[in-house]
């Protein structure tokens, strides 16, 4: 269980090595996420970093999320993710730090994922259609993508 950061893909682009063959990538862009709470096992029965990304306008925000984010000392972001990690991960990190690209190395495997899986099902009457998804999610365990940082 590792910790993760939420991106968005902003395009495909290409890079040329030193012999002239290209190599595509693809383009993440990374805003600093803030962990807005720290879950234990104690309390919550599991350990988990929840984290938020981006800006929200404090209109759009219920009174109960502008206590959460106010209590980790955040801005109210665009959404909240969690990451179940070990329990030493979780102590490593306190409320309102942020999480970068820099917790990455040059050549790093990391693991890519959908936020929106939903998009690539279909509706079939009252069922839906997930083949394509169970073929990508079999696709992205079986295989590591490698990450290239161009900095």
């Amino acid at each position: 269980m590792a910790l993760g950061i939420i991106g968005r893909k902003v395009g495909m682009t290409r890079i040329f090595d030193a012999a002239g063959r290209s190599t595509p990538v693809t383009v993440v862009e990374v805003e600093p996420n803030y962990v807005t709470q720290v879950k234990g096992l104690d309390r919550d029965g599991y350990c988990a970093v929840q984290v938020t990304v981006g800006s929200r306008r404090p209109g759009r925000v219920s009174q109960a999320l502008k206590g959460h984010y106010s209590a980790a000392n955040v801005e109210p972001g665009r959404g909240m993710w969690e990451f179940r990690v070990n329990a030493d991960v979780a102590a490593a990190y306190e409320l309102g730090s942020a999480i970068g690209p820099d917790m990455l190395e040059v050549d790093d495997l990391v693991s890519v994922a959908a936020e929106r899986p939903m998009a690539t099902q279909k509706r079939i009457g009252n069922r839906v259609r997930s083949d394509r998804i169970k073929i990508l999610g079999e696709f992205l365990k079986e295989r590591r993508w490698q990450a290239t940082w161009v900095m």
